[in-house]
Order: structure tokens, then sequence, then C-alpha cells
């Protein structure tokens, strides 16, 4: 019977003090010309684990604990992406497409003479 127990102990250490893990690795490329994402913050929530895509906008994030997780990505200039709900197994890895949109640059005055006089009387008003 000690010999049942001390086996089963021994058996179950290992699962306990190595807990399961997967990884998370994928591709950024812009909405509109296709190309790979450079330098795109790759978070990982909730353990706020964070790398940073290559020149080839691939991205890995190795050991991490079998769950369910959400993955923000972000870089200045583009618009911000969440994934929720990304997926861990054991001893596999999840892949990610991620497509990023520019911000498009702000709009500049570019209203005829006579609006911006109109405009600029209702300002005073």
């Amino acid at each position: 019977m000690r010999s049942l127990i001390f086996a089963l102990l021994i058996l179950t250490i290992p699962a306990l003090i190595f807990a399961e893990v997967g990884k998370i690795g994928g591709l950024i490329r812009e909405l509109y010309s296709g190309k790979p994402v450079e330098g795109v913050e790759v978070k990982l929530i909730p353990t706020n684990r964070t790398i940073v895509s290559d020149s080839s906008g691939t991205f890995l994030l190795d050991s991490v604990e079998v769950g369910e997780y959400s993955v923000i990505f972000s870089k200045i200039g583009y618009m911000q992406s969440v994934l929720p709900c990304v997926k861990v197994e054991p001893d596999s890895t999840t892949r990610l497409r991620i497509i990023l949109e520019k911000i498009p640059p702000p709009v500049k005055d570019k209203l005829p003479p006579d609006e911006k006089k109109m405009h600029q009387k209702m300002r005073n008003k």
C-alpha cells in the first residue's frame, strides 16, 4: 500500500511542478499593402507579458501556460487590435494572422476661402 502511494506521489509531482505550456505565434501585416509590420508590441493579458514583432512581422510567445488569453497588438501610427479568447493548448502553437490598419493622417482644413470666412464668422458670434 505504501509503495502504491509513493508511486502515485512520484508520478504526480512533475505534473504539479511543470505546468503544461504551449506557444502563441503569428504574422502581422498591414491592411492595404499586405506588408509585414515590424515593431508591433504584442501583449498577453492577463499576464502582461510583452514581445515585439520582428522585421518579417512575426512574433512568438513561448512557454505560455495552457489556458485562454486576450492578445493586444499595438504600434504608434496604427489602430490597436485586441484578439480575445485565444486558446493555448499543451505542447502546440496557436497560430494568429493579424491585420493592422494605419491611422489616417489628420484632415487639413481644405474648405474653400468663402466657406472658411463663413465658419470664422460663426465661431466669433
